[in-house]
């Protein structure tokens, strides 16, 4: 009788659980297949973002440079505009 059980034990799981696994299986599969398409998203985007990170300083850097020269010709100009008002004044 013990071994007619595990048959019908054996059997019941052939019959139920086997096909679920394989189920499961195919499941996993599509989800490392999903997980590995969003790696590559993923690395994409991180790189677009990289390099719009890296246009946006050389603007920032370009913008500096414009500032730092039109101080300077502010700086030259009220010099010069000093300069001038000595030399009127004499």
């Amino acid at each position: 009788m013990a071994n007619n059980v595990g048959t019908v034990v054996k059997k019941l799981l052939q019959e139920m659980v086997v096909p679920e696994l394989s189920v499961i299986k195919d499941a996993l599969k599509d989800v490392k297949s999903d997980v590995r398409e969003l790696k590559v998203e993923v690395r994409r985007l991180d790189e677009k973002i990289d390099s719009g990170l890296t246009r946006l300083d050389e603007k920032i850097d370009s913008l500096r440079n414009e500032m730092t020269l039109e101080r300077n010709l502010g700086e030259r100009i009220a010099s010069l505009e000093s300069r001038v008002a000595a030399l009127t004044a004499r």
